[in-house]
């Protein structure tokens, strides 16, 4: 028991990473960008992202996507949801480094200090590609293309120890 104990402690300290990070969304069909800043926690198979100036947390954990506003939690329907739970896999994909997984899910192509990623599943249906930038093993810039037009840019700022 003991065994198991400390090793969840450390697993979840290894897997455990909070960080800065600014994200552009870009509407084709308005022709519009906006920047939000907040903060992103990486847990073993889950995320939860914080945005400045607002109460609102969004948290993700074993495919169910929740929203935290104050003490009220609000999960949401997965058919609603389907393309931003998508979405969040392929941060939680991308942060373990998994290549495998990776490999399994995507076409990879290096080139320099830049990654990209072809979809071969079922998000190729609506992700065109996906662009990363890292340095080492850490995660600095990820640019999602999606069929429709639309882009979602996110940069890494620092890691908040």
């Amino acid at each position: 028991m003991r065994y198991f104990i400390i090793s969840f402690i450390f697993s979840s300290i290894l897997f455990s990473s909070s960080f800065n990070f600014s994200e552009t969304r870009y509407s084709y069909a308005f022709d519009k960008s906006k920047t939000l800043q907040g903060q992103i926690n990486f847990e073993l198979n889950s995320l939860a992202i914080k945005y400045e100036n607002s109460d609102k947390t969004i948290i993700y954990k074993d495919s169910i996507l929740k929203i935290k506003e104050n003490e009220t939690t609000v999960e949401l329907d997965y058919m609603q949801t389907q393309n931003l739970s998508s979405f969040f896999e392929i941060l939680l994909l991308v942060n373990s480094n998994d290549t495998k997984l990776l490999e399994e899910k995507f076409e990879i192509i290096k080139d320099k200090d830049k990654i990209v990623l072809n979809p071969k599943d079922e998000l190729r249906e609506y992700i065109k590609n996906i662009h990363l930038v890292k340095s080492n093993t850490q995660l600095k810039e990820l640019k999602l293309f999606l069929k429709n037009g639309d882009s979602i840019m996110i940069v890494v700022e620092d890691e908040i120890r």
